[in-house]
């Protein structure tokens, strides 16, 4: 159950369960603490449950929606709920999926130098961490030039690979 923890009075102390919760149908219970403090030069309440609910979040954000619904124990759709209410617009998953293929990518191309090759490393992990920060945040212009170019890459293998193998004598 939702608790209430400090007192109303100036000293403080003690706990107060509070039924339901933020998300939560009649009758249900939640486990959330809030703190309250009402002390001198406090004042107010704070909802731990917030700040861990979103660290929950953000941690499943390199999963699709479905699969970290699934390891947060709701339905999609309370995730995307949850996620408006903190402020979260688009799921983050595509993002960081695309810089981890920049950066694998980057280890394997042999056309880039080791100086090239580390700042695009580089480069992915701080907007990875931009990313992680504020799901928001875009990908820096860089990248997608450079995600760009790879996918350009892996298109022309896969079309010279293909009409190599229309060019094959039947066996």
């Amino acid at each position: 159950a939702e608790t209430v923890s400090g007192g109303l009075n100036a000293g403080g102390g003690g706990t107060v369960p509070v039924l339901g919760g933020p998300g939560t149908g009649p009758g249900v219970a939640t486990a959330v603490a809030v703190n309250y403090d009402v002390g001198p030069g406090g004042g107010g309440i704070v909802h731990s449950a917030a700040a861990s609910l979103r660290e929950q979040i953000y941690s499943t954000f390199d999963l699709p929606v479905a699969d970290a619904a699934r390891v947060l124990g709701i339905s999609a759709t309370e995730l995307k709920r949850r996620c408006r209410r903190l402020g979260i617009s688009r799921w983050p998953q595509r993002k960081l999926q695309s810089l981890r293929r920049i950066v694998q990518a980057a280890e394997t191309d042999t056309s880039l130098t080791e100086d090239e090759r580390k700042a695009v490393v580089e480069l992915a992990a701080r907007n990875r961490d931009e990313i992680m920060a504020d799901p928001d945040a875009p990908l820096v212009d860089l990248l997608k030039t450079v995600r760009q170019t790879q996918y350009k890459q892996s298109f022309e293998k896969r079309a010279a690979a293909a009409a190599a193998s229309r060019r094959a004598p039947p066996m």
